[in-house]
């Protein structure tokens, strides 16, 4: 006796093309959209870190002054950090973190620090960086 080959049931060519198609392309949408959703979420919850490791700093070691000791604690507390959480916690960054928590005690509107954190942190001086204040 011979076995019988199985073959694997053909799908009819209709469900193939119009109703796939559609799913997919509504299935690509649904991820897409997620995907830019949480984007933003961590965006927000990064910049609110940002925001409140730099406060903190301000407030408890600094004690809400611009201490020159800064540039020493800066480098103490980073040495810290960054093996456990990275680079993005270097002495350079974390100054960023203090003037951005600096910035917000001016007027800086809520609205905007998602926005505006990633240009903050890059530019130069104080007079090139983004600055939303309550006109109105």
């Amino acid at each position: 006796m011979t076995a019988k080959k199985k073959t694997a049931p053909s799908k009819p060519a209709s469900s193939i093309t119009g109703f796939d198609t559609k799913l997919v392309s509504d299935l690509r949408d649904l991820i897409i959209t997620t995907r830019q959703s949480v984007a933003r979420g961590v965006n927000a919850a990064l910049v609110m870190l940002y925001w409140k490791v730099g406060d903190r700093i301000r407030r408890n070691i600094l004690h809400g002054k611009r201490a020159t000791y800064g540039s020493e604690i800066l480098p103490t507390l980073s040495a810290k950090l960054v093996p456990e959480f990275g680079q993005g916690f270097s002495p350079r960054n974390l100054a960023r973190m203090i003037s951005f928590s600096e910035m917000l005690r001016y007027g800086f509107r809520p609205v905007c620090l998602t926005t505006n954190w990633m240009t903050f942190s890059r530019e130069a001086s104080a007079s090139q960086r983004p600055y939303c204040s309550h006109h109105g």
